[in-house]
């Protein structure tokens, strides 16, 4: 619920924190997402570029 999973009572038992476990992909997901998205950026950049002097 909330964009989160949900924390059961076995996870409470076993002593596990999945909130370590999120943040670390999230922050991951999101380094990846960032460094695709320059990439990209750059790439429509240079594709414009070419295209402007070929016109």
């Amino acid at each position: 619920m909330f964009g989160r999973h949900p924390r059961l009572a076995v996870d409470a038992n076993l002593g596990l924190n999945t909130d370590d476990i999120d943040a670390k992909y999230k922050n991951e997901y999101a380094r990846k997402l960032r460094e695709l998205l320059a990439s990209s950026y750059h790439k429509a950049k240079e594709i414009a570029n070419r295209t402007a002097k070929v016109t």
